[in-house]
């Protein structure tokens, strides 16, 4: 008896650490990243697979209709949903999007989180710079489950700036009209200021969902689509290991401390601004200045 009860008060414990960790710590200490440049980080590019990708699918006429980043987003997003009905729990565990929807046109089924990585590449083979972005715990290195959360950022044109876009539903969330990129919905939930959903149809509830992304929002891992490193925006007040437990599932291959290098203006040739980089306070979500 006097054992079973040491074991759930230590279940108890651990609950309250974990629940403390990623709920409550992050309001009462929100972190602070550096605002000087330090990691380069390659953009994304297109390879032979986008283009066996697109060809094989016929993007060009998912998106033909489209005028904007946003409608063509969208169709892709449509696109990508009907590919397999979500099955919860249920992982592909490949980062190849042609792969994966050779094995869901065979019949199996798959989580929301691989619509992510589909969509992604969808997005590259048609001109939209991506890049896959896992956001994790604080605690990830340590944490046996529950530790991170897929998504997606793109360079948007229209703002000239990098956004968040969840591939699972196919949303963005927006401020006064502008999307947001993690770090500003970070500061957005954080300060509790209003935030819309977008697409609009979609039925989501923005408290609810903020709610959902808040304990993953301090760490943020990107791999820009067609390079292999995994960049990791991690506060310098965290030390963080590379590998989960030290030894196992890598977390990241390169620690970037600089809103300012992992937000970087992505270098586009179509673009009118194209050598102008904006650097992010977190305080205020707000641009700082140019380089």
């Amino acid at each position: 008896m006097l054992l079973l009860l040491v074991i759930l008060s230590t279940a108890l414990l651990i609950c309250l650490i974990g629940f403390w960790s990623t709920r409550l710590y992050p309001a009462a200490r929100p972190f602070r990243y550096n605002q000087a440049p330090d990691v380069h980080i390659p953009e994304a590019r297109k390879t032979m697979l986008h283009n066996t990708l697109a060809a094989k699918h016929q993007l060009q006429d998912i998106i033909a209709g489209a005028l904007s980043d946003a409608e063509r987003i969208a169709a892709l997003t449509e696109w990508t949903h009907q590919l397999w009905h979500p099955q919860s729990g249920r992982h592909a565990k490949s980062d190849n999007p042609i792969t994966i929807i050779s094995r869901a046109q065979k019949g199996e089924r798959f989580a929301r989180s691989d619509y992510s990585i589909v969509l992604a590449h969808a997005m590259m083979a048609v001109g939209i710079p991506t890049r896959v972005v896992r956001l994790r715990t604080r605690d990830c290195a340590w944490r046996p489950l529950a530790s991170s959360y897929l998504g997606i950022e793109y360079f948007d044109q229209e703002h000239f700036k990098w956004v968040w876009l969840d591939g699972r539903y196919g949303i963005r969330l927006l401020q006064s009209g502008k999307p947001l990129n993690v770090l500003e919905i970070k500061e957005a939930y954080l300060q509790k200021q209003l935030m819309e959903v977008q697409p609009d149809y979609v039925d989501i509830d923005v408290e609810e969902y903020g709610n959902l992304l808040a304990p993953f929002l301090d760490i943020i891992v990107a791999c820009p689509i067609g390079q292999s490193k995994h960049y990791a925006l991690i506060p310098p007040q965290l030390n963080l290991l590379h590998n989960k437990w030290g030894f196992a599932e890598r977390l990241y291959d390169i620690s970037c401390h600089s809103v300012v290098s992992f937000y970087a203006s992505h270098p586009i040739k179509q673009l009118t601004r194209p050598h102008k980089t904006q650097a992010i306070d977190i305080r205020t979500g707000r641009a700082v200045s140019n380089f």
